[in-house]
C-alpha cells in the first residue's frame, strides 16, 4: 500500500471523527430480548427550544449520586432512602439545576416502579433526597437504583444489569423532531437508551426515519456514532476525549465498498492493522476509535478492533454492543454517552458536515437492595 493510499485511510478516518466532534453540535446486540422501564417518565428540561440541533452537546454537566443510606430493615416498614447528588461538570459553565430525582425499585425481580424522591437540604454544593419504597411482604428481595435529570436534559441514572435473556435499556432524554429542513428525518436522532452487563455496553438510538447509508450519486453520505467518556480516566468532556464508535452503513453497500476500494487500493491494509480485523470492520461498517490516540497521530493503537462493536439497525432504530473493557478500569461505574449524526456531501474529499447530537445519558453501573426479614 503507498505512503499517499495509506494517507489517504487515515485521513477518512481521523477527519471524520473531528468533524463529528469538532463543531457545536447538539440535540434534543446480541439476539437478545430489549426491556425497558415503562413506568420511568421524562421532565422538559428548562425554557427548552422548539428546534434544538445544536445545543446539548455544549452543556456537558452530570450527577456525581452516592451518599445513599437506609436505616436497618425491620418487617412492616417502609424504608426512607436518603441519596447525596452532587452536580459535575466545567466550572465556567452556567450551574445546572437538578428537575428531578427518582428512586427506580423492583421487588423479587418484577416490573420497575417509580418513587419520586424529594429535597430536603443542600450542603456543600451537593443536594440530599429522600423518599419512601413501599412495604413488602417478609422475604421479598427490593433491588432499586437511582436516576437524576438537570434542568439541560442530561440524565444521570443507575440500571440494573442485563441478563443473557433480556437487555435493561435505561433511557435519556429525547431530542426534539426537528423541521426537515433543518434535519433530514434519517439523521434526526430522537430516543437513546443503554444497558450493561459483566462483558458489555448496551446502546440504542432511534432516528425520525430510518438510518440508511445515505447517497453517493449525488453525495450525501449518513454517518451514525456514539461518544463514549469515562470520568475515571478522562477528567473532562473535551471534544476530542473519549471513544467514538462510529457506524457508515454506506460501507456495507457494493457502491460503498467500491468507493472504499477506490480509495484505498485494492490490496492496501494500514500497517500493524490485522488484514482480519479490518475486513470485519469494513464490511459492518463500524469501529471505535481512541480519541485522543487518532488526533496525536497514533492511528494503528487508535482503532480499537478488540472492542468488538457489533450492531443492527431495523428502520430508525441502531441497536449494538460494545466491550466493557475497551474504556478502561471505572470504579466509579460511571460511563458517558452522547450519540451524533453527521453527513458527507463530497466525494472527491471526506469532511462530514455535523447534523445533530443527543442530550448525554450517564449511566452508573450499580444498584442496591435488601430483604425484607
Amino acid at each position: 500500500m503507498s505512503n499517499r493510499k495509506r494517507k489517504s485511510w487515515f485521513i477518512l478516518i481521523a477527519s471524520m471523527c473531528f468533524a463529528f466532534l469538532s463543531a457545536s453540535c447538539g440535540g434534543g446486540g446480541g439476539g437478545s430480548a430489549s426491556v425497558s422501564n415503562p413506568n420511568t417518565t421524562v421532565v422538559p428540561p428548562a425554557d427548552e427550544p422548539e428546534e434544538d440541533a445544536f445545543a446539548s452537546i455544549l452543556h456537558t454537566t452530570w450527577a456525581r449520586i452516592d451518599g445513599v443510606t437506609y436505616p436497618p430493615i425491620s418487617p412492616n416498614n417502609n424504608p426512607r432512602i436518603t441519596v447525596r447528588v452532587t452536580p459535575m461538570g466545567d466550572e465556567n459553565e452556567e450551574t445546572p439545576v437538578t428537575r428531578t430525582a427518582k428512586l427506580i425499585y423492583r421487588v423479587n425481580g418484577s416490573q420497575e416502579q417509580e418513587v419520586p424522591l424529594t429535597i430536603i437540604t443542600t450542603y456543600f454544593g451537593s443536594l440530599y433526597f429522600e423518599g419512601n419504597i413501599p412495604e413488602q411482604p417478609s422475604g421479598s428481595t427490593v433491588e432499586f437504583y437511582i436516576r437524576v435529570q438537570d434542568s439541560f436534559g442530561n440524565v444521570t441514572t443507575g440500571a440494573f444489569p442485563s441478563t443473557p435473556d433480556s437487555i435493561l435499556w435505561v433511557s435519556g432524554y429525547p431530542d426534539v423532531d426537528n423541521s426537515a429542513d433543518i434535519v433530514p428525518d434519517n439523521l434526526d436522532l430522537i430516543t437513546m437508551s443503554a444497558g450493561y452487563d459483566n462483558d458489555y455496553f448496551y446502546i440504542k438510538y432511534s432516528v425520525q426515519g430510518e438510518i440508511t447509508g445515505g447517497t453517493i450519486d449525488p453525495p450525501y453520505v449518513h454517518i451514525y456514532g456514539a461518544k463514549f467518556t469515562n470520568p475515571d480516566i478522562e477528567q473532562s468532556e473535551g471534544l476530542m476525549v473519549g471513544k467514538l464508535w462510529f457506524n457508515m452503513p454506506i460501507m456495507t453497500e457494493p457502491d460503498g465498498q467500491r468507493l472504499l476500494s477506490e480509495m484505498l487500493g485494492q490490496s492496501g491494509y494500514p500497517d500493524g492493522v490485522d488484514q482480519e480485523d479490518f475486513d470485519e470492520a469494513m464490511q459492518s461498517g463500524q469501529m471505535l476509535v481512541d480519541l485522543q490516540k487518532l488526533m496525536s497521530g497514533n492511528f494503528v493503537d487508535g482503532m480499537m478492533f478488540d472492542a468488538d462493536p457489533q450492531g443492527t439497525a431495523a428502520g430508525g432504530v441502531f441497536t449494538g454492543r460494545v466491550r466493557r473493557d475497551a474504556f478502561g478500569d471505572m470504579p466509579s461505574g460511571y460511563i458517558r454517552i452522547v450519540t451524533l449524526t453527521a453527513a458527507n456531501a463530497s466525494i472527491g474529499s471526506f469532511m462530514p458536515i455535523p447534523v445533530n447530537c443527543s442530550h448525554f445519558l450517564t449511566l452508573k453501573t450499580e444498584y442496591y437492595g435488601y430483604v425484607v426479614p
